[in-house]
């Protein structure tokens, strides 16, 4: 995987966090489509449903304690002050961890750019931007995916960075085994942070800078953390009428085998993160280089992939009514939770906005 693709972990973990939800986006799902994803008819061998748009998420009763606790509430400035501090934080943290594992590196902050994220360039719930971009995962580059804030884009080999220099004087085993420490597997490192193993640096050292930086990790606030992680993962992992209803779309639509709504975009990020390391490794594969649908035929049979499972996902999100179903259900449950935690959420939303 190349440094471009690093986005896309950095990506998947900060929505983990910023849902206050601890799961594994590798789950074990199991998709067996009854077609070949080649030849499956991208309209599900139906006509498109006639349909309203999708509306935009509805913020939540919890959402003030999360925006808060994860610097959302902040304005567009604060929030850069704040990425940029961390930057500088976790670049000095990657380059202990790379000379800790014997490589040269040098702290460099100008191959990270912040910038805001335009939303209206991401619609998932939009059928034309649907059947162009699927999901975006194999056909957007990493800083256009998802919705609107702020982002930011990594490039290693950014003119002016001084590690090139030092990668490239590398030989060809050399760095393969830079890549291992700084991105990828194979580098023998493991390093635990708030329970998650890490064994790269790039991964190790943006944890631990999440890790730091937030009030919810303080032990007084360790039994209200753990009882949110089990709300959200209690929510992730039930089976709701809305996901059942979904589901049998699914299947209707030559995609069997799913029984949540999110399984569909996850199952295919999997398969990106999967079949992305297997190219990178591959001895023939030039070092740094991201494979992209353009320089890889298995990038371009995962993009047409895509696009028909995200259009099926689409239509039956529509069909079923899917988004205002499953939202009253999450609505239900977190404010029960708030009626049952309320005075240990208003210290932490308290701590939070003191910066304590």
């Amino acid at each position: 995987m190349g440094l471009r693709a690093m986005a896309l972990s950095r990506k998947s973990f900060a929505i983990l966090l910023s849902g206050l939800i601890a799961f594994v986006i590798s789950s074990c799902t199991d998709i067996n489509p009854t077609q070949d994803s080649e030849t499956l008819d991208t309209t599900n061998n139906a006509e498109l449903p006639s349909r309203e748009a999708i509306p935009h998420r509805q913020l939540t009763p919890f959402d003030e304690f999360r925006n808060v606790l994860w610097g959302m509430n902040l304005d567009a400035d604060s929030q850069l002050r704040q990425l940029n501090a961390d930057r500088v934080r976790q670049e000095d943290l990657l380059a202990q961890c790379m000379n800790d594992l014997g490589f040269e590196y040098i702290p460099w902050l100008g191959w990270n750019t912040w910038y805001i994220r335009d939303a209206e360039n991401y619609r998932p719930d939009d059928q034309d931007w649907v059947t162009q971009y699927g999901y975006g995962w194999t056909t957007l580059p990493p800083e256009s995916r998802g919705g609107g804030g702020i982002s930011g884009t990594m490039d290693f080999f950014t003119p002016g960075n001084p590690n090139i220099e030092i990668f490239n004087s590398l030989s060809e085993g050399e760095q393969r085994a830079f890549w291992a420490a700084f991105q990828y597997r194979g580098s023998g490192l493991s390093r635990i942070v708030d329970g998650w193993e890490h064994i790269n640096c790039n991964n190790w050292s943006s944890a631990v800078v999440n890790y730091e930086r937030q009030v919810g990790n303080r032990a007084e606030f360790a039994p209200l953390m753990a009882a949110i992680t089990q709300m959200y993962d209690d929510l992730r992992w039930e089976i709701s009428d809305a996901d059942r209803a979904w589901s049998n779309c699914m299947a209707e639509s030559g995609f069997p085998g799913l029984e949540r709504q999110w399984e569909a975009s996850d199952t295919l990020l999997r398969e990106l993160n999967e079949l992305t390391t297997r190219i990178s490794a591959n001895p023939n594969w030039e070092p740094g280089v991201n494979p992209t649908t353009d320089n890889s035929p298995e990038m371009a049979k995962l993009r047409d992939r895509e696009i028909k499972l995200a259009t099926a996902d689409l239509n039956c999100r529509i069909s079923t009514n899917f988004e205002a179903n499953r939202s009253a259900h999450v609505v239900s449950v977190e404010t029960q939770f708030i009626d049952d935690h309320l005075a240990a959420l208003t210290a932490l939303r308290d701590a939070a906005e003191q910066g304590d």
